[in-house]
Order: structure tokens, then sequence, then C-alpha cells
């Protein structure tokens, strides 16, 4: 049975991995990687970290790639490569542009998708964008459904899905954030922050949506710089995407202070182990959030909404959004002790997805 893996970020492939080492322990599949490309060495560095390669990689990225022009040239090259490959089914995850393109092509070949990470909404189709439109579309070409969570299930279920269709599993971020804890070790972090084991009260920051680039982004930037300057005791490490929308507006507002290093794009492994020794985490990231779920770490989420609502149920997440004074707030609430006030007994995204993607895969759709 030929099993089809389609993705072209980062992201993706870090969620993708587990499944795939997993489903390449069973003879009976075949596993085909393809890759649009839309990330280049973002990519490359999410594949090497779990010894992975690509069977085909477009490349199709280019500077200042448009939204249209990812999804007209992914699935252009897509649409050829699975008519000669033919798959059994294409396995897709979350709602990136490549996510959808793999999705419609393979509808367009009559191939069935499995859709990881399906069901998840803010309700809001502008937030996170493009991804909200993204999921809601891929959502009714897909076969199967695998949520990460009830809400995602939930949503699926409202939306009118087949409950048959509909399998619960899971986070499979979190099976990779844990593969890496298990099967590497900190000195790929020593290299990227040499002192780091000195360094107490780590506070971590991530940026890179789309929908915040511009003034929002100068309303975040301007809040860091007011906090950065106020804690001089608190070491803040910023992995700033490489996207230069985000990294150029970032190193002309915070550079200059000694307690935050701005690193252009942190790799995966010391990533992890990074946030892992955090005390706190300030990002708009989905995938960070789930990590921040897993390693129960207090979560300031730079966006206006968030699918991930368990991390605000639970009391260790806060939505801030982009303000300033709301960011300041919550930061001065983290250092009163406001906030978190109890932290869960146990991880609130869990393990063990990857491994149940498999066994319903092998035993219910290729059976």
């Amino acid at each position: 049975m030929k099993v089809a893996f389609i993705f072209g970020t980062r992201p993706e492939v870090i969620k993708l991995a587990p499944v795939i080492l997993a489903v390449k322990k069973i003879r009976k599949f075949e596993t085909v990687l393809i890759s649009t490309g839309q990330h280049d060495g973002l990519l490359k560095e999410a594949l090497n970290t779990f010894n992975l390669t690509t069977d085909v990689n477009f490349e199709i990225m280019k500077h200042y790639q448009t939204l249209s022009y990812i999804m007209s040239k992914a699935i252009a090259e897509l649409d050829s490569f699975i008519n000669v490959i033919k798959p059994n089914i294409t396995v897709v995850e979350g709602d990136t542009s490549s996510t959808l393109a793999g999705a419609l092509a393979s509808f367009y070949h009559k191939i069935q998708v499995i859709h990881i990470e399906a069901g998840c909404r803010t309700d809001n189709i502008s937030e996170p964008f493009p991804e909200e439109a993204n999921r809601r579309l891929i959502a009714t070409l897909a076969s199967w459904h695998f949520p990460a969570t009830k809400v995602a299930r939930d949503n699926l279920i409202r939306e009118g899905y087949d409950t048959k269709r509909i399998f619960l599993v899971g986070s499979t971020e979190v099976d990779a954030t844990d593969w890496i804890l298990k099967n590497t070790t900190s000195k790929h972090l020593y290299n990227v922050v040499p002192d780091v084991e000195a360094r107490k009260h780590i506070v971590v920051i991530t940026t890179h949506r789309r929908e915040s680039w511009g003034k929002p982004f100068a309303e975040v930037f301007s809040a860091l710089k007011h906090i950065v300057k106020d804690h001089p005791h608190t070491h803040f490490i910023y992995s700033i995407h490489p996207n230069p929308l985000v990294l150029q507006p970032a190193i002309k507002a915070l550079s200059g202070f000694k307690n935050l290093v701005i690193i252009p794009h942190i790799a995966t492994i010391p990533f992890i182990h990074l946030i892992s020794r955090s005390s706190l985490i300030m990002t708009d990231s989905g995938g960070v959030q789930l990590q921040a779920g897993f390693l129960l770490k207090p979560i300031m989420i730079l966006r206006n909404v968030t699918e991930w609502q368990e991390l605000i149920e639970e009391g260790i997440g806060r939505l801030v959004g982009t303000d300033k004074q709301s960011i300041i707030s919550t930061f001065k609430d983290y250092v009163a002790k406001k906030w978190p006030k109890k932290m869960p007994a146990k991880p609130i995204y869990a393990k063990g997805a990857a491994n149940k993607i498999v066994k319903i895969i092998s035993s219910k759709i290729l059976a």
C-alpha cells in the first residue's frame, strides 16, 4: 500500500515526522514523501532533525511569494506527480497553503485524503490568515479526519462531517517534541546560546503571523522594548522568523539590549531544548502553543484568537493579542505571580497520537 505524505513547511514536517517514522516500520506500507518546497532551508532543517529525505521536492519557494503563487504552483506540480505515483492515500497536516494544495490535487485524482490536526477553528475567517480558511476547505476535501482535541472533534461533528470518519487521536506535535527530548541532547542548544546554563528566568519569544505584519507587530515590538528594559535580570531569547517583513523591523526596534538575544531562526532541536528550560513563552505560533501545553510552560499568546482553548481553560495560557498595554500588563501579572495561579498536574496535550493514527490507517483505512 502506497502512502504519500504531502507537505511544504517546517511545522508540517515536524508534526508529520512521528507518523512517517511509525508508518515506515510497517512492511506492507510504502511511503512517498512529497515536498512542495513552500519553505526551503527551514524545511530541510526539519527533515534532517528526524533523518528523513523527500522523494521529490518541487522547490517552488521564491522571494516575496504570494499565497496565490504558492497555491497555483503547488497544485500544478502535485497534479503531475500524483498522476505518476498513484498513491492509495495521501496524508496532509494542518492548514498551510501546501496542505490545501495537497488535499485539492488528491481530490482531483479521486484519492482518499487523511487530514491530521483536523477540526481546529477560531471562527474568525481572517485569523489566523489564511489558515482558518484553509483548514475549513481541507475538511470538505478530506475522507478521514484526525482531530487533536475534543473541541476540534466537536467542531467537525457540528459542521456535519461523518462521525465514522472522525478519530480523536491527540497531537503529533507532542510526539515530535517528546522524540526530540529523548533522542537528542542539549549540546545543540549550547551551540546557539553558549551561556544558557548560567541564565535563569529565560523568556522565549517567537513571532511570524501574517495577519500581524505591519502595525500589530510594531505594537508587539514596542511592548517588548518596554518589558526588556524594565526587567534587566530576566533573559529574553527571541527566535525570530527569517522573513524580512518580520526580521527587519524587529531588529530595528529591539537591538542594543544586553538581556535580549535576537537569533534569526533557532533550529528545531535546540529550540525544543530551549523552551524546555524556559520560565515563560511569548508566541503567536500554534505549534509552540502545543509544546507549551505538553511541557507545562506559562504562555502569553500574541494573537487575538486561538484554536488551542485548553491552554486558556487550564490557566497556563493568556490570550493577549498584539496590543502594547495588554502585553505589558500580562507580563506584570506574571512577574507578580498573579498568573498562572496553579499549574496543571499533568500535560494538557498527551503523547501517543502517531501510533494511534498508524493503527487506524492499518486496521480501518488500508486494511
